[in-house]
């Protein structure tokens, strides 16, 4: 086995086990509510549906997710160009971020990849 071939089943496994035993769903609050002197009730976290969460639209959104993933995997490895790349990810940020309303940071693409694994 490759030294190459054993570092990427490492961190495969890594991920893996990362994603097993991550408590997604154990998520407790960091403070506890204030105590209000009236009848005030905290209202409960609602978590808005994403814009694109039925039928065909999602379709979209994961073929475009992989159209640009194979774009980018192309325009590293064959095409070479800086300016290909640069023009990719703003056409990314913009359709994949406003139009689609993905989440472009890395933090949150993670935690979307592990609450999807976890709970799909």
């Amino acid at each position: 086995m490759s030294r190459q071939l054993r570092i990427f089943a490492f961190f495969l496994a890594a991920v893996c086990l990362f994603a097993a035993l991550a408590p997604s769903g154990l998520a407790v609050p960091r403070n506890p509510p204030p105590v209000f002197e009236t009848e005030y009730t905290l209202p409960s976290t609602e978590t808005p549906a994403p814009p694109c969460a039925q039928g065909t639209e999602n379709t979209l959104a994961v073929g475009l997710y992989g159209l640009f993933l194979l774009l980018a995997g192309l325009g590293v490895y064959r095409l070479r160009s800086r300016k290909f790349l640069y023009a990719l990810s703003v056409a990314s940020v913009l359709v994949l971020g406003f139009l689609l309303h993905g989440c472009p940071c890395p933090v949150g693409m993670f935690q979307n990849i592990v609450a999807g694994i976890i709970r799909p």
